[in-house]
């Protein structure tokens, strides 16, 4: 159905009101809506039965847009559409509109938007009643200690990890009141859970939750099984840092810089999302969390930093962004849309800002594109490898990322060998020069390998004689030497 076929059937409904009987304040906010869809690529076709709806809210509600209850006002909107048209294509078209001119409204009346509702039913509802308002009760005291915008997230991530056990238990039956959370019954979940191949760093995680749990209710005199509080967690096992292999790196990013640059601009608006987001990562460090509430405030434009506030263990730190990273963003401004009717948060799709799921999904389209998969969080490890093998200082790399514990940032130290081997190297070779074991030019006998040449360009480093554009070629020189020699 196209914009004439739609106003033909409007006319025909006595609630039909045209423009010229619309205040001009409704008339303005109808023009910057479409003008608000085109800026945000909304596909041609889909604009008549976009602003079709919001002339439907403008017939009905006798209102000032300002005015407009987002809620009950386009509720009656789409009742009247459910009741008054047949088709289910129409009427799913016109729910639509509606919604994206409720997320209009909310950005151009600067409403805050609605918190996200939690649909306890999934988590407690196999539970029994007792069980599951105490669950409910707990999670309400923790969302208390937790960041504003991060207390949807974390609450149903915990939720999910303190119910997944309970809710398991209650299905064998076992599970009437807290005091037949028994040892017994978690090492059968347990068991269980490690034939599915279950890492036990997520079971410790869930039996914390229990744990503390029960202690917020053994504080409220209610009855629990005290023996299930002397089990004890698994033995952390401790991981390297994973980071992405260069050549899976580089096969992504040139998908992305390919969708980027296709025609019309609509269609390279997500590539170029992508590829900002995927280098804000990989040549600053961020994590998917920071990716996501980056505000467009938060970048430093001058000074070339980007400011991360909040960020896990609400440590605030600000990160100098490379060449390839501003260019990026540039682009992705270019396509974002109007700032002033748009979220504040710099990335944004589809008008709202990211879910917690996008980066993930984005990266499983281009694994569809080039045969490789890298996990969000890979782009945030293989920039500290990079960044450490290219004669980063562990300090310096530790600031980048926003490490509480130095010997976080030394977890990836060791994840390339080869540091550890140029370290070597270049310490043995002043160690042979001052004890003059051998002649200097027989130092190194054998075929040069990627380690040694490392060596080498830093003892050169250590002289204290080279300029500032010789200090630029020689870490160049050496990042591509550490790049010939990967990890096995």
């Amino acid at each position: 159905m196209n914009g004439r076929s739609h106003m033909l059937i409007m006319r025909q409904h006595p609630c039909y009101k045209p423009t010229k009987l619309w205040s001009a304040a409704n008339l303005h906010c109808y023009g910057e809506y479409r003008e608000w869809m085109k800026a945000n690529h909304c596909g041609q076709t889909m604009i008549p039965h976009y602003t079709a709806a919001v002339r439907w809210v403008f017939c009905l509600i006798d209102k000032p847009y300002w005015q407009i209850d987002l809620d009950v006002d386009i509720a009656a909107v789409q009742t009247y559409i459910d009741q008054h048209f047949e088709s289910g294509l129409t009427r799913q078209s016109y729910r639509n509109g509606l919604k994206r001119f409720v997320i209009f409204l909310r950005l151009k009346c600067h409403l805050d938007r609605p918190k996200p509702e939690v649909h306890w039913d999934t988590y407690i509802g196999s539970l029994a009643k007792s069980i599951g308002q105490d669950v409910q009760t707990f999670i309400t005291h923790l969302q208390t200690r937790w960041p504003t915008d991060k207390c949807h997230e974390r609450t149903l991530d915990n939720t999910a990890a303190l119910t997944r056990p309970l809710r398991h238990i209650a299905a064998q039956g076992q599970l009437r009141t807290w005091r037949d959370l028994t040892p017994q019954r978690w090492w059968h979940y347990t068991e269980m859970r490690l034939t599915e191949g279950i890492a036990t760093r997520t079971l410790n995680v869930e039996l914390h939750l229990l744990h503390s749990c029960l202690r917020f209710l053994m504080d409220l005199d209610r009855p629990v099984c005290e023996r299930f509080m002397r089990v004890a967690p698994f033995k952390p096992t401790h991981t390297l840092p994973k980071d992405a292999p260069i050549d899976h790196m580089r096969q992504v990013l040139q998908a992305a810089q390919t969708q980027a640059l296709r025609q019309p601009i609509n269609q390279g608006r997500l590539g170029r999302l992508d590829l900002a987001w995927m280098l804000l990562m990989l040549h600053c460090g961020l994590r998917t969390g920071e990716v996501r509430r980056l505000r467009l405030g938060d970048i430093d434009w001058q000074r070339r930093f980007v400011r991360l506030e909040q960020s896990k263990g609400l440590k605030d730190r600000v990160v100098p962004m490379s060449d390839a990273v501003i260019q990026a963003l540039q682009a992705y401004l270019a396509v974002r849309g109007p700032s002033d009717i748009m979220p504040a948060e710099l990335f944004v799709f589809q008008h709202k800002p990211l879910s917690r799921n996008f980066c993930r999904h984005r990266l499983m389209f281009y694994k569809r594109k080039v045969g490789v998969y890298i996990t969000p969080h890979q782009f945030r490890h293989t920039c500290a490898t990079l960044l450490l093998n290219a004669g980063a200082p562990v300090t310096t790399v530790k600031l980048i990322l926003g490490h509480v514990h130095i010997d976080t940032t030394l977890g990836y130290a060791r994840v390339y060998d080869g540091t550890l081997a140029a370290d070597y190297h270049r310490a043995m070779l002043s160690i042979e020069r001052m004890l003059n074991l051998t002649p200097h030019a027989q130092v190194i006998e054998a075929p040069l390998t990627p380690a040694h040449i490392v060596a080498l360009l830093d003892s050169l480093k250590t002289t204290g004689t080279l300029n500032v554009q010789q200090l630029d070629t020689l870490a160049t020189a050496r990042a591509a030497v550490v790049g010939l020699e990967k990890p096995a």
